[in-house]
């Protein structure tokens, strides 16, 4: 819930349970302001019932907020990060630089413009590893799509030496052209599967 949201709830609340209630109070007896201190211990008592109602829904809705502020926060520090490199063996690599498992990638270049390659499927990617793509040659930009374990979409394009990391909706893929077909890393690669823990 963002917190434009949560302001005007807020709003909307303290009009429902505090000037509603007050406006019926009045429109049924019909009255000035008493004199007479049973009279404003009546009134008190019934805006009681709403303010005290009023204070359980904030507290329903604090601790709404606070829970899924915690959710987004352990899910960013758990986001796997792409990006694309040149190794130690001279040849294109993706790294995972993020601090969660890559899951289900996919990964392509391009020498054209928007014209991309069949993508290959490589092995997910933990933390601080490395896969190096031996078949990839000098591109106009690389991409990878990709999971976390929550199953959210992410892609990182490499263009002109810059990195753009995207937290994707599933239905906006870059390699939807394909129809969900690619190549595997092993029919592709010559070489054997290489992983890298980087020092």
């Amino acid at each position: 819930m963002s917190k434009r949201t949560l302001l005007l709830l807020s709003c909307v609340l303290i009009a429902v349970f505090t000037v509603v209630p007050i406006v019926f109070y009045l429109l049924q007896f019909q009255g000035g302001l008493s004199n007479k201190q049973k009279d404003w211990g009546a009134f008190a008592d019934y805006l009681n019932v709403f303010i005290s109602i009023l204070n359980i829904v904030f507290i329903a809705l604090l601790t709404y907020s606070i829970y899924r502020y915690q959710k987004e926060d352990e899910q960013n520090k758990s986001i796997p990060i792409l990006i694309f490199k040149v190794n130690r063996n001279k040849k294109w690599a993706v790294q995972n630089v993020g601090k969660g498992v890559a899951l289900n990638i996919l990964v392509s270049y391009t020498e054209k413009k928007d014209q991309w390659l069949k993508p290959v499927k490589v092995y997910s990617i933990i933390e601080g590893q490395e896969i190096e793509l031996g078949w990839f040659k000098a591109s106009l930009q690389c991409g990878a799509e990709y999971f976390d374990m929550n199953g959210n979409v992410y892609k990182s394009i490499c263009k002109n030496d810059d990195t753009e990391f995207i937290k994707d909706s599933s239905d906006n893929r870059i390699f939807e052209n394909f129809n969900g077909e690619y190549d595997r890393y092993d029919e592709v690669s010559k070489m054997k599967f290489t992983l890298f823990n980087p020092m």
